[in-house]
């Protein structure tokens, strides 16, 4: 298996200063919209006040498949299992869409800037549930089409990013606890 960390600087050099220079003048000339500030902060949100619950009381949790131009995707490690890679994903927030939550964390995750294209399934249930049955969160990825790459980004410090093809990103994803949840938000990228 190819050394992903390493790719990223070689592989997608190119491709990487490109995006990464819109970037900044992305950021420049949307400064002034509370919506994109809001998307583009400096910082990662925190706490669960604002959280999304489905009303048998499952976090709803949103995350993307952000896929380049050439039909690469980009990958982030776990945090927690920093060994793992997943893709960028998080809790849905009352102040936003389900589609702005999903951009939102693409962001603060994985500095990835782009557009949703389409929802890839109907929610997911979490594995784990608690002692009624219900599960803790419910999952909904959508693919985003990736229109620039940032070098620093709010977790840039806690993740590391890589850049594969679909194939290479299966066999990263089904390594995690959560690989099957990964898998279907991969399918809808095969049949399309």
């Amino acid at each position: 298996m190819a050394d992903y960390n390493s790719s990223i600087s070689s592989a997608s050099a190119s491709s990487l200063s490109s995006l990464s220079s819109s970037v900044s003048s992305a950021s420049d000339s949307t400064s002034s919209s509370s919506s994109r500030s809001r998307t583009h902060s400096a910082v990662s949100r925190v706490g669960r006040e604002n959280q999304v619950y489905t009303p048998s009381g499952s976090r709803t949790v949103v995350g993307v498949v952000p896929r380049l131009e050439d039909g690469r995707l980009v990958l982030i490690s776990s945090r927690k299992y920093p060994e793992k890679w997943i893709l960028p994903k998080g809790g849905a927030e009352t102040d936003e869409t389900l589609e702005e939550s999903a951009l939102r964390e693409a962001w603060e995750e994985a500095g990835v800037l782009g557009t949703i294209v389409r929802q890839c399934h109907d929610p997911i249930p979490h594995y784990k549930v608690n002692d009624q049955g219900v599960p803790s969160c419910e999952f909904t990825f959508f693919v985003m089409a990736v229109t620039s790459l940032s070098e620093s980004w709010p977790e840039s410090q806690q993740r590391q990013r890589c850049i594969v093809s679909i194939g290479e990103a299966e066999e990263l994803l089904l390594s995690g606890k959560e690989g099957s949840l990964f898998q279907q938000a991969l399918k809808t990228l095969k049949i399309n």
